[in-house]
């Protein structure tokens, strides 16, 4: 059953608009790296003798995740909020009803195959950064923390919009609403400048304020909270949403 399960999603996943996307993803990625590294080897006669391992990870990589951030994120829009939605428009959910697990093995194998899809877009980075791994040394901890901000990006979007996807009967509106529910996120820090304390709450209720410590190679306790918190929340809502609508 796992086996048809994965080929099913994988088929739905594969249509002409997930391919165009990842081209366009890929392309925009790797355009991106390039100029990147255009403009560092311009000024590296300037840096001639300086060790500066940071700077080089920072400026050749560190705007080049943010940018694969807001692509998983498009991503998770379109692909994501549509995922459990579709089921329910196409009825396909009332196949697996009466299976012992049946909910459990689609909603595992969506989130699967979801993340999936999200990784391989950072493909292209991954395959830079080892290409030019044989002639820049990179900032080994600040690479660490670059791939786990990628990481989280990938599990809090794949989540995140399966959660709205099992709240709709529709692919637009779960769209729509995972669409709003990202832009609360992102303006989370600049709702309210006071009291003191509702600020730093919004602030840490935001994923992108985590996620830009990542980018600057801090991994806090208060993240690692953060991560655990929303998991035992996604995992709560999803089967919960999923079965009550279905």
């Amino acid at each position: 059953m796992w086996r048809s399960l994965f080929r099913k999603e994988c088929r739905l996943l594969a249509t002409p608009a997930f391919f165009v996307a990842l081209t366009a993803s890929w392309f925009t990625l790797g355009w991106f790296l390039i100029s990147g590294l255009l403009e560092y080897q311009a000024i590296a006669p300037k840096l001639a003798g300086l060790e500066n391992r940071r700077g080089a990870t920072e400026t050749l990589l560190g705007s080049a995740t943010q940018l694969l951030q807001w692509l998983m994120i498009l991503w998770s829009i379109y692909f994501g909020a549509r995922s459990l939605a579709g089921e329910r428009l196409w009825h396909t959910d009332v196949l697996l009803r009466g299976v012992r697990g049946g909910a459990w093995r689609l909603l595992l194998t969506k989130t699967v195959v979801l993340l999936a899809a999200l990784a391989l877009l950072a493909l292209p980075f991954w395959l830079f950064a080892a290409w030019l791994a044989r002639s820049s040394a990179w900032d080994g901890a600040l690479l660490l923390a670059l791939m786990l901000a990628q990481i989280f990006v990938a599990g809090y979007a794949a989540l995140l919009a399966l959660t709205v996807s099992a709240s709709q009967k529709q692919p637009l509106p779960a769209s729509l609403l995972l669409a709003l529910l990202w832009l609360l996120l992102w303006l989370l820090p600049v709702l309210t400048t006071t009291p003191p304390w509702a600020v730093e709450m919004l602030r840490w209720f935001s994923p992108f304020e985590h996620v830009a410590l990542l980018y600057r190679g801090i991994a806090s306790m208060q993240t690692l909270v953060f991560a655990a918190m929303h998991l035992l929340l996604f995992a709560t809502l999803i089967p919960l949403f999923w079965n009550r609508n279905t």
